[in-house]
């Protein structure tokens, strides 16, 4: 059903501003009070979520119009959009915040840094034959040894990733960036 789409993505969005429970009951008035009056989602939203809820109650009591139903699905597609993209967008400034960049030579190099592990990325540009390992982020800040990974692993680290608000880095991992690349890497700022 439609209205079970759209509150899973608000939860998942509401998860992602810091707010981790939201009843059926409630999630409506959260909705408003964290994204609408904050102007993170535009107000004409709450509108296509308030027509989804109603069309929800509609069809639970056998009274739904298809003139509701076209009304709410309408609604329900430009916001669950909408919704997405936000959350991509988020994790994206997220995962921004967690890279190191590397120049050497010709080449870009990308460390990820996530909560106790960080990715290697030696030629960010080669998609095909793309290099890639994990090693143990260690409490001095320095990276334990390194081992190969694959995208997929990558990609389900990411997923599952809590980003830090700051990342710091500490004097070790310089270390690692030179016995990694080299004493000719160049760490890339705010490109």
């Amino acid at each position: 059903m439609i209205s079970d789409e759209v509150v899973t993505i608000i939860r998942d969005v509401l998860k992602a501003e810091g707010i981790e429970r939201a009843s059926d009951d409630t999630i409506v008035s959260i909705f408003e009070k964290e994204l609408i009056h904050t102007g993170k989602v535009p107000a004409r939203f709450l509108t296509d979520l308030n027509e989804i809820i109603e069309a929800k109650h509609k069809f639970d009591k056998g009274k739904l119009a298809k003139t509701d139903m076209e009304t709410a699905r309408k609604g329900s597609s430009g916001l669950i959009q909408f919704l997405i993209e936000y959350l991509q967008r988020k994790r994206g400034r997220e995962l921004e915040r967690a890279k190191i960049r590397i120049k050497r030579g010709d080449k870009f190099a990308e460390i990820v840094l996530l909560d106790k592990v960080a990715f290697v990325i030696h030629d960010v540009d080669a998609k095909e034959t793309q290099k890639l390992e994990k090693a143990k982020i260690n409490a001095d800040g320095s990276l334990g040894p390194r081992e190969d990974s694959t995208l997929e692993e990558f990609e389900k680290a990411l997923a599952g990733a809590k980003f830090p608000q700051r990342a710091f880095i500490k004097e070790p991992i310089f270390e690692d960036i030179k016995n990694i690349f080299g004493k000719d890497a160049e760490v890339l700022v705010n490109y």
